[in-house]
């Protein structure tokens, strides 16, 4: 399955944190302004700051904190007008097959798993508050919004008042998961003056590996004060991750630093018979992944795992054999500690891999 399609910004939803301000750091210098940011679920803490933003006539982008914002909300549809956010129509892992919605509700439930939906991209949002020194009133107020979507890298403003940011300077690096290791793949440099609204910087790079994430050092210059904001260490290092992962036919699946795992081993297939195996469905999945699933390598376990998987298919029982590696996958933790388990991690490859599987088994 070709999956390698750009995918736009948003879909269902934009996740809004404030993280951001853990690494925000106001240096004074002879500047009659101060700048600070908060989190956004902070920002009731900040009446002074509501006000202003109120004043200003974005009282709508008060609505909502840190949750989810529904597609068809207010808020999501100002983002979408400012900051050119567009719809994904369908779930990556699906792009390429033919179903129907009640049949893919009827596979992904006989197997536990969740019904693929097209995806949340989250977008950090972070409030930068430029105060007077002296008086510490609020004299303006901009939303900064840092996303990575599948084909880009983006920073965008919504300016709440008059002044421009007189600077963003940025070097940003793009890393690829190269087996169990990560390696520079890409790296670029940002310098914008008079910022105002929308986008400020996009940083096109599709996606060329399992996974890959970015890694940022962002300086704002504002009225001589200096904002800084960086991910290189600590728990936002791989904030901005991106998964590239697929499922098809295993003859044509690339693994791009990953591996491709055959969803029932090569081995139990040709024993039970199928010359064609090339053509089973495989996924796409990070190497320790894919290490970690139990029919993987020599071990005694896995030894025994195939040979369950080859008495499901002597019993034509393809069913029961899609539910058992699904349990695999599911019993299997997560190494790098985002998922609880693989089988939430890789949930819509494998409820596509379960409906090739069942086309080429001939199950209806």
């Amino acid at each position: 399955m070709n999956l390698k399609k750009l995918m736009p910004l948003l879909f269902c939803s934009l996740l809004l944190t404030g993280s951001l301000v853990n690494f925000a750091v106001a240096q004074e210098q002879t500047s009659p302004s101060v700048l600070e940011s908060i989190n956004t679920e902070d920002l009731k803490e900040h009446p002074d700051v509501e006000e202003y933003i109120r004043n200003q006539g974005f009282e709508h982008l008060l609505k909502g904190d840190s949750a989810t914002i529904e597609r068809g909300s207010e808020k999501y549809e100002l983002l979408s007008e400012e900051l050119f956010l567009e719809e994904l129509e369908k779930p990556e892992a699906l792009r390429d097959i033919d179903i129907s919605e009640e049949k893919l509700e009827e596979i992904a439930t006989e197997l536990g798993l969740e019904k693929p939906k097209p995806d949340n991209v989250t977008i950090k949002e972070n409030i930068l508050i430029k105060r007077n020194k002296d008086t510490n009133a609020v004299s303006n107020v901009w939303y900064l919004y840092y996303a990575a979507n599948d084909s880009a890298f983006t920073v965008s403003i919504i300016n709440v008042g008059f002044d421009k940011i007189d600077s963003i300077v940025a070097d940003l690096r793009k890393y690829n998961k190269k087996g169990k290791e990560w390696v520079v793949d890409a790296n670029t440099s940002l310098r914008a003056l008079q910022v105002g609204n929308g986008n400020v910087f996009k940083w096109e790079l599709d996606r060329n590996a399992v996974s890959d994430y970015f890694e940022f050092d962002i300086v704002v210059l504002e009225d001589g004060t200096v904002w800084h904001y960086d991910n290189k260490s600590g728990k936002l290092q791989y904030e901005w991750q991106r998964y590239y992962f697929d499922v098809g036919a295993y003859k044509s699946i690339k693994p791009l630093g990953g591996e491709r795992h055959h969803i029932v081993s090569d081995k139990a297939l040709q024993e039970a018979g199928f010359s064609n195996t090339d053509s089973f469905p495989a996924i796409r999945m990070m190497k320790q992944d894919h290490e970690d699933t139990p029919n993987w390598g020599n071990r005694t376990s896995s030894k025994e795992w195939r040979a369950k998987e080859l008495e499901y298919l002597n019993n034509e029982d393809y069913k029961g054999l899609m539910r058992f590696e699904v349990d695999g996958f599911r019993n299997e933790t997560d190494d790098e500690g985002k998922f609880p388990n693989l089988a939430i991690k890789y949930n819509d490859y494998l409820v596509a891999g379960a409906v090739l599987a069942y086309e080429y088994f001939g199950v209806n």
